[in-house]
């Protein structure tokens, strides 16, 4: 996997056939890259079978980001690595809707695929689109989605870069970020203030909620796997005895910043998986935080922007965090369990939310994006 023409990772896929027409699919993904001094690698691996139309039979994917099992899918059609039959049919023009199984929790999705030249297909789903580079047989070679773009190769060594300074955009320092209710920035060229309440004026609601522009911002969602019983045990022991929202939120926050082991987990983000394993960074924090807090009776959403941190050189760097309704004389505020809080600071910029993977759209947007620190106090 390329990151702005930086290469973080490889795929490798294998493909045999099957007796019946169908097929047994293994892709192996690799991910190594530097943040500061420390070395971080992975592997998830996926196997499937499929049928001769390229449907899920089996799926099975695990590594990175936890392990997700699930049977028989007729309706889905394999993501990602190799789903021949409808690929071709979009190479000859045909424009092809159907739905496909998505990376975390193997839910349906909704899809389209449809030809851009020769040989390439554009796919898109409702929160992402990318393109697909295919060879006569229908494989894909190569892949792109914003400034992330995918080569399929033979497991070839490569230097692991500084993600950091791929990604970061650098600005002048800002002292005591973490602190900060206000930050004035020039967001190309713009001035834009991001201000975040104080905690006495968020009122004391209740913890959970019923207004009616709330109510949307608690159902599930591919990755949080809200209501599950699991996410329910761990939601009483963190919050259980919380009497507002704000203190529930404290107490998610706290809790899930002592808990987790923040490590680079390359991978989409699973509440169930950073649970169980005990390890995750941003992604799986803000999942795990919003499937708590919505099995809570919580309503949030997770969000993805840019972060203000000082090493390894002070600049604005992707980020997760999440956002809590308080009503609407005070609306969404932030709050990062990555920084054990409750209601965040403002030396931030939200870029994306609700979207299933939505640093996708962080990563394409920094090329074209300029910051610069206005003024803050």
């Amino acid at each position: 996997m390329d990151v702005q023409g930086t290469q973080v990772g490889l795929a490798i896929v294998t493909r045999n056939p099957r007796a019946d027409g169908g097929s047994e699919v293994q892709a192996e993904r690799r991910y190594r890259f530097r943040l500061g001094e420390r070395v971080v690698q992975a592997t998830s691996t996926t196997n499937a079978t499929l049928d001769a139309q390229d449907r899920v039979l089996t799926l099975t994917r695990e590594g990175d980001f936890g392990r997700v099992a699930i049977g028989r899918a007729p309706a889905g059609l394999y993501w990602l690595e190799e789903a021949r039959a409808p690929l071709l049919a979009a190479l000859r023009g045909e424009p092809i809707a159907l739905q496909i199984v998505a990376p975390a929790g193997g839910d349906a999705l909704a899809a389209t695929l449809l030809r851009v030249d020769a040989d390439t297909v554009g796919w898109s789903t409702r929160d992402a689109q990318g393109e697909f580079d295919v060879d006569s047989a229908g494989r894909i070679v190569g892949a792109r989605q914003g400034p992330v773009s995918l080569r399929v190769v033979d497991g070839s060594d490569w230097e692991a870069p500084d993600i950091a300074r791929v990604l970061g955009l650098p600005v002048a320092p800002i002292p005591h970020a973490r602190a900060r209710p206000r930050v004035d920035l020039l967001v190309n060229g713009v001035r834009t203030r991001n201000e975040v309440p104080l905690r006495v004026e968020i009122p004391p609601l209740p913890v959970a909620a019923t207004e009616p522009e709330a109510l949307a911002a608690l159902g599930d969602a591919p990755g949080l796997g809200v209501g599950d019983p699991a996410l329910k045990r761990r939601a009483a022991q963190l919050a259980g005895k919380a009497t507002t929202r704000l203190d529930a939120v404290d107490a998610l926050a706290a809790g899930l910043f002592r808990t987790l082991d923040h490590t680079p987990t390359p991978g989409l983000p699973s509440a169930l998986g950073a649970l169980s394993s005990g390890v995750g960074d941003c992604n799986e924090q803000a999942a795990l935080f919003v499937g708590l807090a919505r099995t809570l009776g919580i309503p949030s959403r997770r969000v993805a922007g840019l972060l203000y941190l000082d090493e390894p050189n002070p600049g604005f760097y992707p980020h997760e965090w999440a956002e809590v309704w308080y009503g609407p004389d005070v609306g969404w505020v932030p709050a990062d369990p990555s920084f054990a809080q409750g209601v965040a600071d403002a030396a931030r910029w939200p870029l994306a939310r609700e979207a299933d993977a939505p640093l996708w759209t962080v990563l394409a947007a920094l090329p074209g994006l300029r910051l610069e620190v206005a003024s803050d106090r």
